[in-house]
Formats: structure tokens, C-alpha cells, sequence
């Protein structure tokens, strides 16, 4: 298959993915004959029911619209994405474990021991992600916690976006990973553990920070970004999951799963420049906002935003490192035939403060007055070039 994976893979996602449940997590679906149901399309406005799912066929058609097709054409049509994101995401959903170059000439076993391990790497994120989600929960008075507290982030907005604390401990994520049935090497390899290079100790990699869950497309944890509490640290305010063969940085935009169907619904997304400013837009009403890690914003990630939205609304700080990065931005999304608009925040805040101070109502005021981004361009010129 052009797509790597064989036609026995596929056909087992398809036949262990019921079209009916399939389709009923999406739209209320009524019996109406002895394999036949209907609804109301989800692909056009309708008040007539003409949206009909064979269950003994496994396949939908809406005689409204037109749109038909099975499990995957379902999926890939309601979230805007392609075949083999779809062919993933299903494959999730049913709990189908996809091996790596599983295409006709290779060789099976080797495909499914790398799966086997790209699956554990999942099932540790998942496990450390559900740690620091308890210890930061458990733990009231602790640096982290009073630190959501003083930035205005309240308990069901840390349960929605899965932020966490790890313990401020040098072995105690090595000692829990373990105590799980993990191993050492599977804990260095998640990035959650590293090694020194100098004597080979093994230390936890986010000791004392404030998490943040990174997620795939498909929704499954695959590496955290984590922020330092203290006033210098040696690390770095921010640090990420090293590459590993979940975590591709590149290939990675923070809230995307939380952020597509408003992308979709409004043709928007809102790309900023961390986190918490994409929490502020999410809370604000703005759903459709993600940031990548950090400001490297990648060919790759402008790609999977073409698929959900064309309008692109940046929102980076207004310091001269993100009016770089709102140029470099540019530069990835032009080809791709997107219009492009930079949100201004008043009096140089970031939209986190923003939000603190004004509400949504500030946030929306700013996202209306957002210029084209040649404007953008234009007055950086004088800086760079004799007028």
C-alpha cells in the first residue's frame, strides 16, 4: 500500500470500527428499518432527515448532499484530515496497533517489534501524564499550583488541557516508571528519565516543573513541555520532550485535537507563540487556537493547518524575536495560498495577560482589529534597511 501499511492492517480497522457507533458519537442516529438508520447530515444544513447508515453494508450516503462512503471517508471528511491520519485515528479508537513499514516487502516481525515499543512510549506518556495531573491536584500549596492560581488558571481548565507538576525530586519519576514494570531504557527513550553522559546517573528530566501534555493528532500524549517556577533557571524558562519516535516537534501543534472542529467550523485558526496564551484564546472563546513549541514554526505544521482552515491569524509577542517569527511564518503559509492577519495585543502584552486583565471581551476586540500581515512587513522595514 502506497500508504505503508498492508491490506490486512486496513481491513482490520475496518471491521472492528462499527459504522453506526462510528457515526452516532458524531450526530444522533434512529433506527429506521432492520439494519437502516438515519439523521440529520453533519456535512449540510438540513431539518429533514435524509442521512442514512447501512449497518449491514457499513456504509453511509446522504441523499441531501450526496456525501457517502465508509468508515474512513466518514472520518476523514468530519475531521478534515487525510487517509492515513484517519487510518491512525480509527485504528486508536478500536485499539488496532499499526505496525511501522508494515507494506508488502517487509519484514513483519521487525515492523511489529517497533510498534510494540512506539506503543509502550504512548502508554508511558499516558501513565506520567495521569502523575503529574495527581501530583499537581494533590499538592495545593506547592510552587506549581500557586503559580496556575496567580495566572488565573482555574482547576477544570488544568483538567481540560491536562496540565500537570513533576515532583521536585531528582529520581522520583525514575522510581515510579519503574515501579510500573518500565524500563530504564524505555523511561530515557520516553524522555520522561535522562542519563548523564559524564557518569551514567539517571535523573528526571522535568524535576519541579509545571506540565504541559503534548498530543498527537490523533489525541494520545506523546511528550510534555515543561516550565521552570525559578527566577534563572539553568535549563531554560521552558524545556520539551526530547525527539523520540513519538514526539517530532516539528510535526506538532499544542491543542490541535481541542482546536479543529472550530477551525473547520469557522475557517480560522489562531496560531500563538505558547501555551498559556493558547489556553487564554481557548477560554476566551477562540477554540481554534494552537502554538507549535516554541517560535519554529515548521513547513510541516503549516501543512496540517492548510487541511482544517485558510484564514491564519498570528499572534505572536511584539518584541522583535516574534515579529521574526511572524515573518518566518509568513514565508511557510504564503505558497499555501492562506490569508494571513496579525493579532496586535494592546500595550505589548501577550494575550495570557490580555485575558487576565480584559476578559473575552478584550481578546475579541483584538482579534477583530488584526492587520494583513503586509502591514507587518512594511513597518519592519525601516529597521533593516536604509529608507
Amino acid at each position: 500500500m502506497g500508504f505503508g501499511v498492508s491490506k490486512d492492517v486496513i481491513e482490520e480497522i475496518r471491521s472492528r470500527c462499527d459504522i453506526v457507533d462510528l457515526i452516532g458519537s458524531f450526530v444522533p442516529l434512529k433506527r429506521s428499518g432492520t439494519n437502516t438508520y438515519k439523521g440529520l447530515c453533519p456535512f449540510h444544513q438540513e431539518k429533514t432527515p435524509s442521512f442514512h447508515v447501512d449497518a449491514s453494508r457499513q456504509m453511509y450516503h446522504c441523499f441531501g448532499c450526496g456525501k457517502g462512503g465508509d468508515v474512513f471517508r466518514f472520518y476523514m471528511d468530519k475531521e478534515n484530515v487525510g487517509f492515513s491520519d484517519a487510518l491512525h485515528m480509527l485504528a486508536s479508537r478500536v485499539g488496532v496497533v499499526i505496525p511501522e513499514n508494515s507494506g508488502e516487502n517487509s519484514d513483519p516481525a521487525e515492523g511489529r517489534r517497533r510498534a510494540d515499543a512506539r506503543e509502550r512510549l504512548y502508554r508511558v506518556n499516558e501513565d506520567f501524564c495521569c502523575f503529574f495531573e495527581r501530583t499537581l491536584l494533590g499538592n495545593p500549596d506547592s510552587p506549581p499550583t500557586q503559580y496556575l492560581i496567580k495566572r488565573g488558571i482555574p482547576r477544570d481548565v488544568a483538567e481540560k488541557f491536562r496540565i500537570g507538576a513533576a515532583p521536585d525530586a531528582w529520581t522520583a519519576c525514575l522510581e515510579y516508571g519503574l515501579s510500573l514494570g518500565y524500563t530504564e531504557e524505555e523511561l530515557v527513550a520516553s524522555g520522561i528519565v535522562r542519563r548523564k553522559e559524564e557518569t551514567g546517573r539517571l535523573f528526571d528530566h522535568f524535576k519541579g516543573r509545571l506540565t504541559f501534555a503534548i498530543t498527537n493528532e490523533q489525541g494520545r500524549v506523546v511528550g510534555f513541555s515543561a516550565r521552570s517556577l525559578e527566577a534563572k533557571p539553568p535549563a531554560g524558562k521552558y524545556i520539551n520532550t526530547p525527539e523520540s519516535p513519538v514526539f517530532k516537534k516539528g510535526n506538532l501543534l499544542y491543542a490541535l485535537p481541542l482546536a479543529r472542529k472550530m477551525m473547520v467550523e469557522k475557517n480560522m485558526a489562531i496560531l500563538c507563540e505558547g501555551q498559556l496564551d493558547t489556553i487564554a484564546f481557548h477560554r476566551a472563546g477562540f477554540e481554534c487556537a494552537v502554538a507549535p513549541q516554541g517560535t519554529g514554526f515548521t513547513e510541516g505544521q503549516a501543512r496540517i493547518l492548510k487541511r482544517y482552515a485558510n484564514r491564519i491569524f498570528l499572534a505572536f509577542d511584539a518584541d522583535s524575536a516574534g515579529q521574526k517569527a511572524i515573518l518566518r511564518a509568513v514565508e511557510l503559509l504564503l505558497p499555501l495560498s492562506m490569508e494571513i492577519k496579525v493579532i496586535r495585543i494592546p500595550g505589548g502584552k501577550d494575550p495570557d495577560e490580555l485575558f487576565r486583565n480584559g476578559g473575552p471581551d478584550a481578546v475579541a476586540a483584538a482579534v477583530d482589529d488584526a492587520i494583513p500581515w503586509l502591514d507587518v512587513l512594511v513597518a519592519s522595514l525601516p529597521e533593516r534597511y536604509d529608507m
